[in-house]
């Protein structure tokens, strides 16, 4: 019984000091929605781009659609040349 308590006292210290410690480290992310090509923040599309460049046979290019009443913008769908 008396080592029970040792072993939660512990984990809840644990748990504790691991909380502690990531909420003082610096933040890495900015989580801005920056839809860049070149932007390697989670919201752009720099590691996007590199897999579907490696990984298109014909190769991959991005296109920029200027028909504002096209639907299939809106909806996200990638078009593959």
């Amino acid at each position: 019984m008396k080592g029970s308590h040792k072993y939660v006292l512990f984990i809840t210290v644990f748990v504790l000091v691991c909380f502690a410690l990531g909420q003082r480290m610096p933040r890495r992310f900015v989580w801005e929605a920056s839809f860049s090509h070149n932007d390697r923040q989670p919201f752009g599309c720099y590691v996007f781009d590199s897999i579907m460049t490696e990984s298109m046979p014909r190769g991959y290019a991005v296109l920029r659609l200027h028909n504002h009443h096209h639907t299939c913008c809106q909806a996200g769908i990638v078009f593959l040349a």
